[in-house]
């Protein structure tokens, strides 16, 4: 029944068309019905570039694996895998295999090969990399332990991904780049940032090397309330003049967009920073100013008195 409902596509265009197989498996106790889910495996041929097609062999692929693991050997599974290589659970259990047995150049061919193969999964190929990363870190290699950092630095940081924080690699590149070659380094990383509009990094890096002036730099140019609230402790207690009016005029130009209450309310919260900041006096005024605005708005007038 269940590679019945599976061939004749009963919930195709789901995961749940996979259960029928899932369950084949689990009821295939004998190698005859083994080798009847096997067949009906083996008619799922790709019919396209297609992500859904693309899945659908690559499903049955892993499932295929999963009988052989009940009538073949581990010889013939693990060809299996080399066979179908183009799959990623595959070349991760490969490539695990590998680091396994200290077949570290193994580990490398299969990640590059996997890097080159899947060029247009960005996902996949930094998992590739990362094998490469560990096995250049275990080895000793600087050079490519330095030029992968460097890539994870500019593109890894996914959320839960700590080994790959940004914190992480640039630490890791510090430590890899000669002292006396750091100033000039850090100069790349902050070019790369600004030719990529990374602003997220670029403040990074101005923040780790201290670079409070350049901090303000990008302030005078991007300023932005949001910005400065963001910015370290240090900048604020430095620049605290330039800081207040800089955040008196962010604070102004919201008002102006602002048209309900809750932009009122959030109007509110940012005046609240610039008295914390030292500006009571900019903000005193700021507040007269939008109480004498026309037509009335009795909705900011009821938030500004909050404060």
């Amino acid at each position: 029944m269940a590679l019945t409902r599976f061939k004749e596509n009963n919930l195709k265009g789901w995961d749940w068309w996979w259960d029928w197989i899932e369950m084949s498996i689990r009821l295939a106790d004998t190698s005859d019905k083994q080798n009847r889910v096997v067949e009906t495996l083996d008619a799922i041929k790709t019919n396209g570039d297609e992500w859904s097609a693309r899945h659908d062999v690559q499903s049955a692929q892993k499932c295929k694996l999963e009988i052989m693991s009940k009538q073949g050997t581990p010889k013939e599974q693990r060809k299996f895998m080399y066979d179908n290589v183009g799959n990623p659970d595959f070349r991760k259990k490969l490539l695990q295999m590998a680091w396994d047995e200290v077949n570290y150049d193994e580990v490398l061919r299969l990640a590059k090969e996997g890097v080159t193969h899947d060029t247009e999964w960005a996902g996949l190929v930094s998992e590739w990399h990362k094998w490469e990363y560990q096995v250049y870190c275990h080895i000793g290699d600087k050079d490519n332990t330095l030029r992968l950092a460097r890539h994870f630095f500019f593109n890894g940081g996914r959320w839960g991904d700590r080994e790959f924080s940004i914190e992480n690699m640039y630490l890791k590149i510090k430590i890899l780049v000669p002292l006396s070659q750091w100033s000039d380094y850090a100069e790349t990383l902050i070019s790369e940032s600004v030719s990529k509009k990374d602003n997220g990094r670029l403040l990074f890096i101005y923040t780790q090397e201290k670079m409070w002036e350049r901090f303000m730099e990008y302030f005078r140019k991007n300023p932005s309330a949001y910005n400065i609230d963001e910015s370290p402790q240090e900048v604020k207690d430095l620049y605290s003049n330039e800081i207040i009016r800089l955040y008196s005029t962010s604070v102004r130009n919201f008002f102006q967009r602002a048209s309900d209450r809750n932009s009122y309310r959030e109007g509110v919260g940012l005046l609240r920073n610039l008295i914390k900041y030292g500006g009571k006096t900019e903000a005193d005024k700021i507040i007269i100013e939008q109480k004498s605005r026309t037509p009335r708005r009795p909705a900011l007038i009821d938030e500004l008195s909050k404060l």
